[in-house]
């Protein structure tokens, strides 16, 4: 199996990039997850924008790898995406949860500080307005929020037995 995987690799990436074969759906990035020592690939990751749920399945098993019965599992989630761009360091971001209800931020083209003696550094507020200066993002679902709030470290208010 891993020899046809091998084989197919050209025809599927042909596949992410021809967009005629799927013009609703839009490919951001993907690529292998390995094993804890890096040496063995596990899978794939795949983060595409589509209308709908079926669009994205039809897109998964149009795939060439998907064709052949290369996949011995395959899973499509939908994910709770937060785009826009942040007034400090003027980055475009996107937030997402993950199907194991982390919140994930991807981050680019962050402010580039080219003469700090001409610099004149400023303190946002932390309001709407300037955490996404395009407007795009919108307010976090409750469910992201209490994500990114994550649960706390149980231990941490601990009191360690050893201190006197």
């Amino acid at each position: 199996m891993g020899q046809e995987r091998l084989q197919l690799q050209d025809a599927f990436a042909a596949y992410l990039h021809d967009l005629t074969q799927h013009p609703d759906v839009t490919v951001h990035h993907g690529g292998q997850t390995l094993s804890e020592s890096e040496q063995i690939v596990t899978g794939f990751v795949l983060v595409i924008e589509a209308p709908s749920l079926e669009v994205a399945q039809a897109f998964v098993a149009g795939s060439p790898y998907a064709q052949a019965g290369t996949f011995a599992e395959s899973h499509i989630r939908p994910w709770n995406w937060l785009t826009g761009r942040h007034g400090p360091g003027n980055n475009i971001f996107c937030y997402y949860k993950d199907p194991a209800g982390y919140v994930n931020e991807f981050s680019s083209d962050i402010e580039y500080i080219e003469d700090d003696a001409t610099h004149k550094p400023a303190v946002w507020r932390r309001v709407p307005e300037t955490s996404d200066l395009w407007g795009t993002a919108g307010a976090p679902s409750p469910d992201v929020r209490k994500a990114m709030a994550g649960d706390p470290d149980p231990g941490w208010a601990v009191k360690d037995i050893n201190a006197d």
